[in-house]
């Protein structure tokens, strides 16, 4: 899978045809046609330029990439599919060709059964150069190794950019970037009835539980919308009538295809309305953003019982802040939390140079809390892929968690462990268990394991009165890519995109979700939905990173620690003390975003 690219790459392959792009937005939407369709910077700028003379030059805004995106990035995607479907013909060979190497050689016989001895090709030789057993020795004497040898990446090791402020929030100067008092923090679930505990059983969801919990979720937001703006009913969405109406239902797309402006549908709940879906006309409103899933209510008329023409569009209900937390930090001090996202590898290597440089911040820097979020062995890495490792990934991952432990042995801080969908080693469900905590029992000589605290995929959770709700899963980059918003619909996509999360009171609200999400519907609402609204939100995403303040809540994509062949980045916020019980934090709060 190729790295992110970077805004740099992007205006100098627009140079070339003497385009100059100058929007953040632009920017940011070019970055996530790239990171969706798989191309890089010369691909998109090249099929920017086809579209725009095909179409007398067009302008380069937002609206015109969701054009490039529809009329020719989705059609290449389904032509690439179907070609996809029609290889795979088995490949004779004749006896001559196949050549077994010697019967001490474990991939001999592999070998002989693919051609050209391509599996044999694909074996690497593992070795560390010298210099970078010389660069771990001059990490202030960290104490973390790489789960087995592996050649580090020169790019990587080369990089620039290292502790580069890429963005801020609040006065960064204001705090103290060092942990208060991390042996006296509590980290523990904000509710433990609705926190997966262990694994459970899963691939046995039945149809009828499916629709229940779907019509559930509606008839659930209903009440919470009808409450908010004091409707007196819902009317059914299929029934004719000559008058405007307020209705309510889940937004549909009316094919397999990507949502538009023509081909949304109203689907209504089995109370309301008997399940029917009808066609949504979204001509009278100019400002909306839908996407497939979101729950909405909306005025507007029905004359034939065939088609709702809308007229206005209410929003969901956003969930309310935790009530009964103290959240003045009075008896702890600042709270300083730093989070990392994976992958903790660069694509070329198994190395875990990232996280071994984390590890030496972490030394320095003893947070009270430090949030590492999956993949920890991700299994869009070259070499994952290609089954090309000493070691099974269970024990990587063991042996990449055992040495953060002991890396960070006598800084104090509070490990808390978040499992992805892109683990290989892990359940791929979600909502996803969190990881065992069973094999460190049997290790004696790994530290103080009561600093680290596995959690489930998504989780709520709270440190010192603080709630801190997290999510692996790149919910944004998906909401993005699914997302239509009318032509009058103005301001911060990424404020917008993440506002949808609030109000749909669901880490994960997208339905149908895509082949990579693989949903369980019988524990979604149990494990998956916001009860209260987190004081700070975090979700890495493929998408660039940010610090918001959305509506009283901090909002961060910290990145990830890894991209492509080079480095990433990672947050690090500051609460300071009150003395007063707040709910919102964000007057004292401070955050930035690194490179590693």
């Amino acid at each position: 899978m190729p790295g992110l690219v970077q805004q740099e790459e992007l205006s100098d392959a627009f140079e070339v045809f003497s385009v100059s792009v100058t929007d953040p937005d632009v920017f940011d939407k070019l970055t996530e046609l790239c990171s969706v369709y798989k191309l890089n910077a010369e691909e998109i700028s090249e099929e920017w330029i086809a579209l725009s003379v095909k179409s007398n030059n067009l302008d380069m805004t937002v609206h015109n990439l969701e054009k490039l995106e529809n009329e020719v990035l989705c059609k290449k995607t389904v032509k690439s599919k179907k070609a996809a479907s029609t290889q795979g013909t088995p490949v004779l060979f004749e006896s001559p060709t196949i050549s077994i190497k010697s019967e001490n050689d474990d991939f001999g016989l592999f070998d002989a059964y693919t051609p050209g001895g391509k599996a044999n090709s694909q074996r690497t030789v593992f070795k560390t150069p010298d210099s970078s057993r010389k660069r771990q020795a001059s990490q202030g004497g960290s104490s973390f190794s790489s789960p087995f040898l592996s050649t580090p990446s020169q790019k990587f090791s080369s990089r620039s950019n290292k502790g580069k402020i890429e963005a801020q929030f609040g006065d960064l100067n204001s705090v103290e970037w060092a942990g208060s008092n991390p042996w006296d923090c509590k980290v523990a679930p904000y509710n433990p009835d609705t926190t997966i505990k262990g694994k459970y059983k899963y691939m046995f969801q039945k149809l009828t539980e499916k629709a229940h919990t779907l019509n559930d979720v509606i008839e659930d937001m209903s009440e919470r919308i009808q409450e908010k703006y004091n409707i007196d009913e819902f009317s059914h969405v299929a029934i004719p009538l000559q008058e405007k109406v307020t209705v309510v239902g889940r937004i549909c797309c009316d094919s397999v295809g990507k949502l538009n402006a023509q081909s949304v549908l109203l689907e209504g709940s089995v109370e309301s309305s008997a399940g029917k879906r009808v066609p949504l006309k979204l001509s009278e409103v100019h400002q909306y953003s839908l996407f497939p899933g979101q729950i909405v209510a909306l005025e507007g008329i029905n004359s034939t019982g065939n088609q709702m023409v809308a007229s206005k569009i209410l929003e969901g209900v956003t969930p309310p802040f935790p009530e009964n937390l103290d959240t003045s930090l009075s008896n702890h001090g600042s709270l300083h939390v730093m989070v990392a996202a994976g992958p903790f590898t660069t694509s070329d290597s198994m190395s875990y140079e990232p996280i071994m440089d984390l590890v030496a911040v972490i030394q320095e820097k003893s947070p009270d809390v430090c949030i590492l979020m999956g993949p920890f062995v991700d299994c869009s890495q070259e070499q994952v892929l290609s089954c090309n490792l000493p070691k099974t990934f269970v024990e990587i991952f063991q042996e990449v968690i055992e040495n953060t432990i002991k890396g960070i042995d006598g800084t104090g801080t509070q490990l808390v462990i978040l499992p992805s969908l892109r683990d290989v080693h892990h359940d791929y469900v979600y909502p996803q268990p969190p990881f065992s905590s069973e094999w460190l029992g049997k290790k004696k000589d790994v530290p103080d394991k009561s600093r680290l605290h596995f959690i489930s995929e998504p989780s709520t959770f709270t440190v010192n009165g603080i709630v801190f709700g997290v999510t692996s899963t790149d919910v944004l980059l998906h909401l993005g890519k699914e997302e239509i918003s009318g032509q009058a619909t103005k301001g911060d996509r990424f404020g917008r995109l993440v506002k949808h999360l609030f109000t749909q009171q669901s880490y994960y609200p997208i339905h149908p979700s895509p082949e990579d999400v693989p949903v369980d519907y019988t524990h979604y609402e149990e494990y998956a939905c916001m009860s209260v609204t987190p004081h700070v939100f975090i979700s890495p995403s493929d998408m660039r990173y940010f610090i918001k303040d959305i509506d009283g809540r901090l909002c961060i994509n910290p990145g990830r620690l890894s991209k492509g062949q080079g480095g990433g980045t990672y947050a690090e916020i500051v609460i300071k003390p009150s003395e007063q019980k707040h709910n919102s934090i964000i007057s004292r709060s401070a955050a930035k975003i690194v490179r590693i």
